[in-house]
């Protein structure tokens, strides 16, 4: 039986779509992390709402909710949590990649 945790929809029928997720993610982690050194609160922004968006169509809800703390953050230009919240935003994902993969496998 796959692995199902609160705030992580299961793709079951779809792996494709779990595949794309994970991909569109860690593009948009990289592009958080890049902005964060270069210091650019509106990429972050923008790339922590749009990463959002992805997630709430998926029901990847934890992580969702760790990207809205992140734009709120950025746009309110309150960058003493940043490092920690991009910190727990890659931790949530490395969780949610470990069950996405689990959720496919168990369909094979």
């Amino acid at each position: 039986m796959a692995a199902t945790i609160p705030g992580i929809l299961h793709f079951g029928q779809t792996p494709t779509a779990g595949f794309r997720f994970i991909q569109d993610a860690a593009n948009c982690i990289e592009e958080m992390n890049q902005a964060k050194e270069s210091q650019d609160l509106q990429k972050i922004a923008e790339v922590s709402q749009g990463l959002k968006g992805i997630c709430l169509n998926l029901g990847v809800t934890r992580l969702a909710e760790r990207c809205q703390n992140l734009e709120k953050q950025a746009k309110e230009e309150m960058t003493d949590n940043m490092t920690d919240e991009i910190h727990q935003i890659q931790e949530e994902f490395a969780l949610t990649t470990s069950v996405v993969h689990e959720n496919i496998s168990s369909q094979n």
